[in-house]
């Protein structure tokens, strides 16, 4: 995707929402090509990066990673819900989930070692 970059004012104090997050307002300080405003448009309601800087801005400095989507769950926090469940199916109960998973994360890694060892040859 497109970086959007432009100059901009904060224009009011940053305020504190329920939670902690920081609700900021800014507004540009040139006029917008229409290319810029459309790239605005497409990402309006997004979740993304905000760099601010009092001078200009290298754009090396700015990250390449994705920004986690408020409330979305991290890989390992979505594997580990579907250890559970399959825990669960199994008949298991929710006070001896923990020995269990750590068998099943014993199983991921020696099978992930194993192809590592087999590339290895």
């Amino acid at each position: 995707m497109k970086i959007l970059l432009v100059e901009a004012s904060m224009t009011s104090s940053p305020s504190r929402i329920k939670d902690g997050a920081v609700n900021l307002k800014f507004q540009t300080l040139k006029e917008i090509s229409n290319e810029d405003f459309a790239l605005m448009d497409e990402y309006y309601r997004q979740n993304g990066h905000l760099a601010f800087k009092l001078d200009e801005i290298d754009v090396e400095e700015i990250p390449n990673e994705n920004t986690k989507i408020q409330g979305q769950k991290s890989r390992s926090q979505q594997m580990r819900m579907k250890i559970f469940a399959l825990h669960m199916k199994k008949g298991g109960k929710k006070s001896d989930f923990t020995p269990f998973y750590e068998r099943y994360m014993d199983r991921i890694d020696r099978a992930v070692q194993e192809e590592l060892d087999q590339l290895e040859d």
